[in-house]
């Protein structure tokens, strides 16, 4: 039987709706210490390739001093277990004592983030161990790598992460969470803003706050043009004709639950 195009994505669906599992890391960017050789690569772990054989290119590996691996599921996620396959044609015993560890922003890109414990695991893991977070983490980049007592070559064949998507809580937003700052303007790439053509700043703010990829907003007095800023925003400068305001994040909604991150 052949599943592809829209008949994949409901043959997919109705798996998850049926056995309440679904892996949120699947083809997702990783990040990690040095490969070992030509035949190791970060993705290599997330690929969906239960081949546990590391000569056959179906594995990460490396042999830095601390090594490590990290995927990026590109949106904040409710974690609740992790499942990781070691490799099958030997050296079983080097996968031990795991740390694995999550963080809401790229520790490589803002190291002060803080580091969300998920669970550590002592003594030699199993060919496909599952392994439970002591509680959900709310969280969008998860990192396996050794407890500080253990150093050893890291091989990870695959990689599976269970967990629901989270959108922004609206129900937690109100006009007086936020702040307008009066001309100033959220510098923005044109593909990363959507305009809406509001008359009023009450309905720039509210379209902005039902909007879950809304950052924060512009608005031009003048014009009565409204911006939404679909990117985080990283640049404000004086604009006496606008008014702006970066949206509120503290509160997702991540599986029927209200979870504050800040």
């Amino acid at each position: 039987m052949e599943i592809n195009g829209v008949h994949a994505c409901w043959f997919i669906l109705a798996l998850v709706a049926k056995f309440g599992w679904c892996n949120i890391a699947l083809n997702k960017p990783t990040h990690s210490s040095t490969d070992y050789d030509g035949k190791s690569s970060s993705s290599h772990a997330v690929d969906g390739n239960l081949d546990a054989v590391r000569g056959h290119s179906s594995c990460f590996t490396s042999s830095a001093t601390s090594p490590w691996w990290m995927v990026d599921l590109q949106g904040n996620y409710r974690i609740t277990s992790v499942s990781i396959q070691r490799r099958s044609d030997g050296y079983e015993y080097r996968l031990r004592d795991l740390a694995i560890v999550a963080f809401r922003e790229d520790p490589q890109q803002n190291p002060s983030t803080a580091t969300i414990t998920c669970t550590e695991k002592t003594g030699t893991l199993g060919a496909m161990d599952t392994l439970s977070c002591d509680q959900p983490v709310v969280a969008r980049f998860v990192k396996i790598q050794y407890l500080p007592i253990f150093t050893e070559i890291l091989t990870l064949c695959e990689v599976q992460i269970n967990g629901d998507i989270c959108s922004r809580d609206t129900t937690q937003c109100t006009n007086t969470a936020i702040d307008i700052v009066q001309g100033m303007y959220i510098v923005v790439e044109s593909v990363d803003k959507r305009i809406a053509n509001d008359s009023t700043q009450g309905d720039c703010t509210n379209k902005c706050y039902r909007e879950h990829k809304c950052h924060g907003f512009n608005f031009n007095q003048d014009s009565k043009t409204c911006e939404l800023v679909l990117k985080t925003p990283t640049q404000i400068v004086s604009d006496a004709g606008s008014v702006c305001s970066v949206m509120p994040s503290c509160f997702l909604l991540c599986n029927g639950v209200s979870v504050n991150i800040c």
